[in-house]
Order: structure tokens, then C-alpha cells, then sequence
């Protein structure tokens, strides 16, 4: 997943990143997609949104 990160993250092809929107907004419009896609693509690097992705993995927020 990391390398496809680096690899389709700024890519103007929104497929990638329409992975995560999914995610995000099941049930998004095409619209709504579409400026999310944009947002992700515009808001964080490649480089950056690895390195969070990688920082976020490891967070554990199960309760003790």
C-alpha cells in the first residue's frame, strides 16, 4: 500500500486516491468524490501522506 501511496498519490488520475474517499464518504456524491479527491491530492504530498499513513497505523485506540 505505501508504494502505491508514493507511486498514485499526486497523480491527476483520481483513481488512487478514490480508494480512500470510498472510505471516507461511502455514499458521496460524484461531486462531493471528485472535490475530496481533489483535496487529498492538493493537501499532501506523496512523500507525506506515506509517512502519516505509516504514523497512523500504529496507533491502537481498543480500550484497555
Amino acid at each position: 500500500m505505501l508504494t502505491l501511496m508514493r507511486l498514485g498519490w499526486g497523480q491527476e488520475n483520481a483513481a488512487f486516491r478514490q480508494l480512500f474517499t470510498s472510505q471516507f464518504i461511502p455514499d458521496a456524491t460524484k461531486e462531493q468524490a471528485d472535490w475530496f479527491n481533489e483535496l487529498q491530492r492538493i493537501s499532501i504530498s506523496p512523500d507525506g501522506a506515506v509517512r502519516y499513513r505509516t504514523a497512523t497505523n500504529n496507533f491502537d485506540v481498543v480500550p484497555k
